[in-house]
């Protein structure tokens, strides 16, 4: 026969989404209801629970209350009181010690009330979610818990079924912290970077500078770099990479589907090092028209999603498309060589046309090209004219370059103790956030620990 906390929990099952159902339930998978096991019964209340049960710290300071919330939350064996608190002080100090999921908080506390002690827990321990239970007035005004930190307010006294449906849509919010999308907000080495690397004209190398750096990230972080050609006519990215692409980014702009990540992974191919690339369109009677602001914003977002690294080669004009792109990134590498006057005008008036209007110039990273003896002098006349540093040097190799492209093979891999590869690989160093690379360099240490101590072991068992 069905209790009357069997109905109630039944009512919850009906209309929760199914990640709440595996909190609050333990049916047989098909809507129908088991008897709960006799809360003696350990093992068999241990085999239902998830790995982490919803931890909950409630206040009691009379016994009508605190029977209540016992009877309505000891109803789930998924809910665990982890503790009983008797003032509001008493309460944010269990908050900050025990760490629960929430903390259901009377309205009405010695010392402190209700809305006070959820001020103090939101800034003493933000993780912890906090509801507020309120136990005299007829009727709830929000504002009051909200303005507060508390996630809800919830009339006391009631068949619980407020109480556990905000207490289970608290616990199902909480899983979003396994997400990958919460990593990219609070771990540091996750954070994605992205990188526009452009000219004020073309046969600059900035292409050549673009994949080279994007193969050296790549080797280094896997497939969590990708490379985005920007170029709707005359693309030739794939080309340097040796890559035939069947897809290009105009391709994915035309798509009529509305975008989203496996779309632009099935636009995306693999380079042997790891590199992810979307090609540009190699074809001339293609033009710009597919690439709007809407599809741009939206590309961008997928890729920060799924890359830590993402580095876009920019043609050299600075059109809506281009100058949004520039925008949006933490690097924006300008590349300059200094072997004719007209090129150095014209990055002049590209750093006048942006700077201030669609990015900092702490953002904007000169990339000195081709640098050699012979036009030294030219780089500090330069640097004095642009009132800004040249950022980098990439040395001049003509013959290296061009058997790297013509081959298909990026320097840094074909040609890797060249000194061209080593200053392309120091950029990649400096772009590099701080905390990513002491986490690369720690990580590198511990493989390398690992792999020492396996061949250790193995040496030992031989001889034995």
């Amino acid at each position: 026969m069905a209790t009357e906390k069997d109905g109630l929990v039944n009512q919850l099952y009906s209309h929760v989404p199914p990640p709440t159902r595996r909190l609050l339930s333990f049916g047989d998978g098909d809507g129908r209801r088991e008897a709960a096991p006799a809360l003696g019964d350990s093992e068999s209340i241990e085999a239902m629970l998830p790995q982490d049960r919803v931890r909950i710290v409630v206040t009691e300071t009379d016994t009508a209350t605190g029977e209540w919330l016992r009877e309505t939350l000891s109803a789930h064996p998924l809910v665990e009181i982890v503790g009983y608190a008797h003032d509001g002080l008493e309460a944010a100090q269990m908050a900050t010690q025990l760490e629960p999921t929430v903390c259901v908080i009377q309205s009405e506390l010695p010392g402190m009330n209700g809305y006070q002690t959820c001020e103090l827990i939101s800034l003493a321990a933000p993780q912890v979610s906090t509801v507020v239970l309120e136990e005299n007035s007829s009727s709830i005004d929000p504002r009051g818990p909200m303005r507060a930190g508390a996630r809800a307010c919830v009339k006391a006294g009631t068949d619980g079924l407020e109480l556990l449906e905000t207490i289970s849509d608290i616990a199902v919010m909480q899983e979003r912290r396994h997400t990958r999308e919460f990593a990219l907000v609070t771990d540091a080495t996750k954070m994605p970077v992205a990188i526009a690397v452009s000219a004020a004209k073309g046969g600059v190398g900035k292409t050549t500078l673009a994949t080279n750096l994007a193969v050296t990230m790549a080797e280094r972080h896997g497939d969590e770099t990708v490379l985005v050609d920007f170029y709707s006519q005359y693309g030739d990215a794939a080309l340097l990479l040796n890559l035939a692409p069947r897809r290009s980014i105009v391709d994915l702009a035309a798509q009529d589907e509305e975008l989203d990540e496996e779309l632009v992974e099935s636009h995306i191919m693999r380079h042997e090092s790891g590199l992810r690339l979307l090609a540009g369109c190699a074809d001339s009677d293609t033009g710009y028209e597919g690439l709007t602001l809407e599809f741009i914003a939206m590309l961008l977002s997928l890729l920060r999603k799924r890359y830590r690294f993402i580095i876009f080669d920019l043609p050299p004009l600075l059109n809506p498309a281009n100058l949004y792109v520039i925008s949006r990134c933490q690097h924006f590498l300008a590349v300059v060589n200094f072997f004719e006057l007209t090129t150095l005008r014209d990055t002049l008036t590209l750093l006048q046309n942006v700077v201030g209007k669609y990015i900092d110039k702490e953002r904007i990273k000169l990339i000195g090209n081709r640098v050699c003896p012979q036009n030294q002098y030219m780089v500090e006349e330069f640097e004095e004219a642009a009132g800004q540093t040249i950022y980098h040097r990439i040395p001049d190799a003509y013959e290296t370059v061009l058997a790297s492209v013509n081959s298909g093979e990026p320097f840094v891999t074909g040609a890797p103790r060249t000194p061209i590869s080593a200053s392309v690989r120091a950029l990649a160093d400096m772009i590099t956030p701080a905390r990513v690379r002491q986490a690369d360099v720690a990580r590198t240490r511990s493989n390398a620990a690992s792999t020492l101590w396996a061949k250790a072991t193995a040496l030992l068992s031989a001889r034995r």
